[in-house]
């Protein structure tokens, strides 16, 4: 009954007739507008073409970085190649390597790397093995205190009190050198 009023206000001069069908075609308009989704709620052009673009970014950015981890850590597993070398000499192949390690495998995870940064020293190894055998008096304190005076690595000092160790890789200084070059 507000509509007809409204209606009638708007166009007084209309019959009924017309009345009765511009009442239906906005009862019409209003059915479709409720059938179709909201105008607020979609989102703009604008918006949409903001969330693409925010979409196309991430994925580009994703594309990006990710094959590098997965370049690096597959690098990583395999032998390095002579252009990403940068030390001395050949590189080994996995194999060799864990060859090369073996003999020292089982020692705790401290003294793997003491031995591994004495051997980049043969000679301090070699020195300091005859070293220890002269000083077999020495234990403890007076032994660290004696070490201590002595100019060599700290990897080399930290070995002497381990003497059956320091005293094998001075055995093998070919296998020592290896080591400390690879």
């Amino acid at each position: 009954m507000g509509m007809r009023l409204q209606i009638a206000f708007l166009f007084p001069k209309l019959s009924k007739e017309e009345e009765k069908t511009i009442m239906e075609q906005k009862l019409e308009s209003l059915d479709r507008e409720q059938q179709q989704p909201r105008r607020e709620m979609e989102p703009t052009l604008k918006e949409s073409t903001k969330r693409v673009v925010a979409y196309l970014l991430s994925t580009v950015l994703i594309m990006t970085t990710v094959p590098g981890a997965v370049l690096e850590a597959e690098e990583s597993q395999a032998a390095p190649t002579s252009s990403s070398y940068a030390g001395q000499g050949t590189p080994l192949a996995g194999q060799e390597l864990d060859s090369l390690v073996a003999p020292i495998a089982l020692y705790p995870d401290a003294l793997v790397a003491q031995v591994l940064t004495g051997a980049t020293f043969p000679d301090q190894i070699a020195v300091a093995s005859y070293w220890i055998q002269q000083n077999k008096d020495l234990t403890g304190s007076a032994l660290m205190e004696a070490v201590d005076k002595q100019s060599w690595d700290p990897s080399v000092k930290a070995l002497t009190q381990f003497p059956s160790v320091l005293n094998n890789i001075a055995q093998n200084l070919s296998w020592t050198s290896q080591l400390g070059e690879a």
